[in-house]
Parts: structure tokens; C-alpha cells; sequence
């Protein structure tokens, strides 16, 4: 890799004294410029694993404190989504030793202990329609259960080439008595 480097830049300035010679009294100042590749996404590390990539504790070790309903899932037509909630789903809101868990049909969302909810959950895909790309979703639930919940889902590719766009959707959740 050096050595290609190396041979770039001695490439470049010889484009550069062929194509613009330089004068003592001339308005050129001659210029290095670093050359620079990108790598691709197969060679990127992976992400490491973060705190939506917990375990789900189990649940028989957890309390139910709220039942929660989504409402207003904005999804874009354009966009195929791995989102694990559907509006009108029915969760509940687990309080458990080590933290809060939010449980839907298709997903657990796993947060920290404390009064706010910080709870999420991460898949990988594959783009069904062909991109060649696999992608890594993160979807949190954050808020307070005095009040409503916010649902967000946030995706980014993790290897492939020639990706698409990725999407994002957001929903509310109402704390039902």
C-alpha cells in the first residue's frame, strides 16, 4: 500500500510539471496533494457491540409497570423497513433487577434501571430487493412514563457495495392507564 501511494504522488507531480510548469514569476504555486482511498465497507471493522446489543434479562425476574400503544408510525413507501413495532401494537414496560425492558410481539427493547426509559434494540438485514448490501438497525424507545414514549428506528449499512439510502422512522407511544 505504501508503495502505491508513493508511486501516486511521484505520478502527480509529474502531471502537475507537464501540465502547469512553474516560473519564478509565475502566479502557479506548485502543490502536494495527499491521495487518499477510502476503504470499502467489506473491509470496514465492525461496529462494536453497544447498548443495543444487550441481552434481554429474564423476564420472569421482571415487574409490568405501564402498557404502552404505538401511535403515528411515519414510514416512508420508498423505504423497506426491519422495524420490530406496528401502529396500534400493544408493549408493556418491564421494570426488572437490571433495568427496563419494553416487549413487544415481534422484539424486546432493553434499556439501564432508572425513572426515564432508554430502551433498545439492534437487527442486521439483508436488502431484500437487491442492493447486495446487509444493514444494522437500531430502534430505541426513550421518554418518561409520566408522559408519552418516543420510538425511533435509524439504519446504516454494515457491508456491500452500491447501498441504498437508509431510512429512518419515528412513532410515538401513549402510556395507557
Amino acid at each position: 500500500m505504501a508503495r502505491y501511494a508513493s508511486a501516486m504522488r511521484a505520478l502527480a507531480v509529474v502531471f502537475l510539471a507537464a501540465c502547469c510548469p512553474w516560473n519564478e514569476g509565475s502566479e502557479y504555486v506548485p502543490v502536494t496533494v495527499a491521495v487518499y482511498r477510502a476503504p470499502t465497507l467489506e473491509t470496514a471493522p465492525p461496529a462494536p457491540p453497544g447498548v443495543c446489543d444487550r441481552g434481554a434479562p429474564d423476564i420472569a425476574t421482571c415487574t409490568p409497570v405501564a402498557t404502552v400503544r404505538v401511535r403515528g408510525l411515519a414510514l416512508d413507501p420508498r423505504c423497506y423497513y426491519d422495524n420490530k413495532v406496528t401502529n396500534g401494537e400493544v408493549g408493556r414496560v418491564m421494570q426488572c433487577p437490571s433495568g427496563t425492558m419494553v416487549v413487544f410481539e415481534r422484539a424486546a427493547f432493553v434499556g439501564g434501571a432508572g425513572g426515564w426509559v432508554d430502551a433498545c434494540t439492534a437487527s442486521t438485514y439483508d436488502f431484500p430487493q437487491g442492493d447486495r448490501c446487509t444493514w444494522r438497525t437500531e430502534q430505541r424507545i426513550e421518554g418518561s412514563l409520566s408522559g408519552s414514549l418516543t420510538y425511533s428506528y435509524v439504519e446504516s449499512p454494515v457491508a456491500g457495495h452500491d447501498c441504498t439510502l437508509a431510512c429512518r422512522a419515528t412513532a410515538s407511544l401513549d402510556v395507557m392507564p
